[in-house]
């Protein structure tokens, strides 16, 4: 009966249908497409602003280590120790005995100053035992530049630049404490100290109480403080640091205080260590925004904190800096133990005080990262963001959290929003279908419909006619032919990224852009790149011992084991060819620092070809030359074609080859760019073929 229906019949029957059964799949569509839409974007502000702040964090962490390297290396430190130190021997040598008005006065300094303020923030009353300098000279220190001056409150000792005891200590303190103290406040630093070969702190900016104490048997040898200390003095490198987490800090009034610590060399003697202490004021800023939480996108209740590996909090709670009263009521209702509450009341905050043991911290102390619905340290239901902060060994969990019910408000409005319209928009069509059936085509309007989606560049379109007439096979032809399309599409845009990727593989990126538009013969200059030319010698040896297909394995691990170190310091092999190995850096990406940048890879392959001598009982050696300056280069070849580099930079260093044993060979132009960063032999004039006589330095590789 179906069968004789008119087209148009056909066409009523089939609009009251779908008006009456298509609401529903449209409504679910709509809902859970809008919905995963939301989710999926309340997710990602999380997670973008998790690692926005990471990034910032890690970004800080790395400017406090290039700043106490750099200052460690600096002549003024560098001096400021050596004076400091003879002066504190000095004192050593000559002082038995504490005077009597000295030792009253500090021990006054203590009782009355020092240890009421200690209270403020510690469980228990602090006993004097616990802090006071065991040693006569720290004792004496601690008096002429903290009790001396009871005028001066105890967090701005700084400001005393003289005892006017007339001793040669005074002397250097006057001379070098402007200085070194206006670096620590300058950069934001709680204190800046010096600390002897013997774990004496020598010199204190902040004047708190570990000055002149020792770091291995005195008050404060327990603590992080004197752990990074005695780390760092083991180290015989002259870049080298440590870095301590934040911890409760006694001579910072058990404030929350972390430091850094390089080694002070002079010549290649170390003389002391140069010790940085930052509060965590520093992270707190930049998680929180200073504070600025609904105007950094984090609504009512959205924070970004940090947790250290104890799973005690390094930076503010919001709930606590909002409505404290509020945050300890959750606090108890969550069952946490009266103790911490009342330590997080007395001191003001939860930093190093309330612990954080949620499925977030845990997953970010892991090492892993993602965003999830887990319940909170207030245990309230949030919507979170968590991930590892690692820095020097020491690992923190950064977490960016909101409340469920605050992140998922506009999914549940848009649910409801979905229901009722869906309801709405379903009576109206069933009415109206039944009155403008006849106005729809519905197989004729699905194949415009699709063709025009073919038309904008959708290939693959595809048109659903549920009908055995002639509309469907009109269909069904139709969409044989999308799938056609689409498919010859695929292959067509499969090839073309493969070449592109191909291209990407063998040459530079402007040398590819260029070729890909058809430019194959063109040049290019580039004004100030760094050229490393090497020379592996060896190889026939190699070849006669191993033979020429293990041989050749071999070399071929090498050369990759090259590519991954280039890649790894942002240099670009150019070419290889035979026992050669050409790289540049600064060519495709500019880089300021693209001169150091190549040393640096130049001395990680010599420690490849060193290592992979070791491992396989080879003799090779490699001789490296670097240069700087400008360089041509362009694509050589036609249809088979290789990307190459010339000019007297390449020219001279490939001239820098040779000589007995491995190598790295500098030019002038590289060694004044270096401003004394490594350690260097003594110059020699090397013949250059067509240059003539070359200035050049070896680097010292031991």
């Amino acid at each position: 009966m179906y069968r004789r229906l008119s087209l148009q019949s056909k066409l009523i029957l089939l609009l009251l249908a779908v008006c009456l059964l298509s609401v529903a799949p449209i409504a679910y569509i709509g809902y859970t497409s809008g919905r995963a839409a939301l989710e999926k974007c309340v997710l990602a502000e999380l997670d973008g602003q998790r690692h926005i702040r990471t990034n910032q964090c890690q970004a800080l962490l790395s400017s406090i280590k290039n700043q106490v390297v750099m200052l460690s290396a600096n002549s003024e430190c560098v001096d400021a120790t050596v004076a400091f130190t003879k002066e504190y021997q000095g004192l050593r040598k000559t002082m038995t005995k504490l005077p009597p008005e000295a030792d009253q006065g500090l021990k006054s300094f203590y009782d009355s100053v020092f240890l009421p303020l200690l209270k403020k923030n510690s469980d228990a009353q602090p006993l004097m035992e616990s802090v006071y300098p065991s040693d006569v000279v720290g004792q004496y220190l601690q008096y002429q530049y903290i009790a001396k001056f009871p005028e001066v409150p105890y967090e701005q000792k700084w400001k005393v630049n003289s005892s006017k005891d007339g001793t040669g200590y005074d002397a250097v303190h006057q001379k070098f404490h402007p200085n070194l103290s206006q670096f620590a406040d300058s950069f934001g630093y709680e204190d800046l100290m010096l600390v002897d070969n013997d774990g004496n702190v020598v010199y204190t900016a902040q004047k708190t109480i570990e000055f002149g104490t020792n770091l291995v048997n005195g008050p404060f040898a327990d603590t992080h403080f004197g752990e990074l200390y005695r780390a760092l003095r083991r180290s015989q490198e002259r870049d080298a640091y440590k870095f301590v987490d934040f911890d409760l800090y006694k001579p910072n009034l058990n404030k929350p205080s972390a430091f850094i610590a390089s080694p002070i060399f002079a010549d290649a003697r170390i003389v002391g260590v140069l010790i940085l202490q930052f509060p965590i004021e520093r992270l707190v800023t930049i998680l929180t925004g200073g504070f600025q939480w609904r105007k950094e996108g984090l609504g009512e209740t959205g924070e970004v904190y940090l947790v250290g590996k104890d799973k005690l909090f390094r930076t503010s709670s919001r709930f606590m800096v909002d409505n404290p009263d509020t945050a300890l009521e959750s606090f108890e209702r969550s069952g946490i133990p009266s103790s911490v509450i009342a330590k997080i009341r007395r001191q003001g905050t939860v930093i190093s005080a309330l612990a954080a043991d949620t499925e977030g911290v845990r997953e970010a102390l892991s090492g892993r990262e993602g965003t999830k619905v887990y319940n909170d340290y207030r245990g309230e239901a949030v919507v979170g963001s968590y991930g590892p902060l690692d820095f020097d060994g020491v690992r923190w969990a950064v977490l960016a959290e909101m409340d469920d019910e605050e992140a998922f408000a506009p999914v549940r409005a848009f649910s409801r929003q979905v229901l009722i319209t869906a309801t709405g928009i379903g009576l109206v069509v069933t009415v109206l279908g039944l009155l403008v059936s006849y106005l729809f085509v519905a197989p004729v309007r699905s194949l415009t419909e699709a063709a025009q989606k073919v038309a904008a560049g959708e290939i693959g379109a595809q048109v659903k006619v549920q009908t055995g007439d002639e509309f469907a096979e009109l269909a069904t032809a139709f969409n044989d032919m999308s799938l056609g399309l689409k498919a010859k599409t695929d292959q067509l845009q499969q090839k073309v990224r493969e070449n592109e990727d191909l291209l990407l593989n063998i040459l530079p990126a402007p040398a590819a852009a260029r070729l890909r538009d058809g430019d194959k013969s063109s040049t290019q200059t580039f004004s100030d790149v760094t050229v490393l030319y090497a020379e592996v010698t060896g190889l026939n040896e190699l070849t006669e011992q191993l033979g020429t297909d293990k041989a050749l394995t071999l070399f071929k691990d090498l050369v990759n084991a090259f590519d991954e170190a280039a890649e790894r310091l942002g240099a670009e092999k150019v070419t290889t060819s035979g026992s050669t190995y050409l790289a540049v850096c600064g060519l495709s990406v500019q880089r300021l620092d693209h001169t150091n940048r190549l040393v640096d890879g130049g001395v990680e392959l010599i420690k490849i070809i060193e290592r992979f001598n070791r491992e396989r009982s080879a003799t090779l050696q490699l001789q490296i030359g670097i240069n700087a300056g400008p360089v041509t280069g362009g694509v050589v070849g036609r249809n088979k074609f290789i990307y190459d580099l010339w000019g007297e930079t390449v020219t001279v260093a490939r001239g820098l080859r040779g000589g007995s044993g491995s190598a790295v060979r500098i030019t002038k132009a590289v060694h004044d760019r270096l401003k004394g960063q490594y350690a260097l032999g003594e110059c020699e004039s090397r013949d250059v073929s067509g240059k003539g006589k070359v200035e050049s330095w070896s680097l010292s590789l031991g």
